[in-house]
């Protein structure tokens, strides 16, 4: 985790523990401030950490896409909604949870979907080429 800016990065082999923690967040900061106004973009896939002599973490030395979907999707959120991926969807879909992910409503940021819904989450004014992913919502049982 970070503590530079308003973002952190969150590391974790179970998808089910990563929405605990966010959802945890989000209650912790309304108690705090009375705000919980978090925009949460997760992918899911392998991370390698580089680490120094004495073992702290210094870097990533594998898993740079994962990193770079999630810098990509998180302008896109909504505040107080947390978008995955379609891998992290299909990884919390092996796993008996709480949330399920369900598909973002068509309408919902039209300018940057192709014709089956993926979103371009190419870095905005960039010239790099378009990276289309699928993306989802987490959700709470309905009651």
């Amino acid at each position: 985790m970070t503590d530079e800016g308003d973002a952190f990065t969150l590391l974790h082999r179970d998808p089910r523990e990563v929405l605990t923690v966010v959802k945890g967040i989000q209650v912790d900061l309304y108690e705090a401030t009375g705000e919980a106004e978090l925009r949460v973009a997760v992918d899911y896939g392998p991370i390698g950490l580089e680490r120094d002599a004495a073992g702290a973490v210094v870097g990533i030395r594998r898993g740079h896409d994962v990193v770079r979907n999630v810098a990509r999707i998180e302008p896109l959120v909504a505040p107080s909604q947390v978008w995955v991926t379609e891998r992290f969807k299909d990884a919390l879909e092996r796993t008996s949870s709480f949330y399920h992910a369900e598909a973002i409503d068509p309408g919902i940021r039209a300018d940057l979907r192709s014709a089956d819904g993926a979103f371009n989450v190419k870095k905005t004014g960039s010239s790099e080429p378009d990276h289309f992913l699928r993306l989802f919502r987490i959700v709470e049982p309905r009651r």
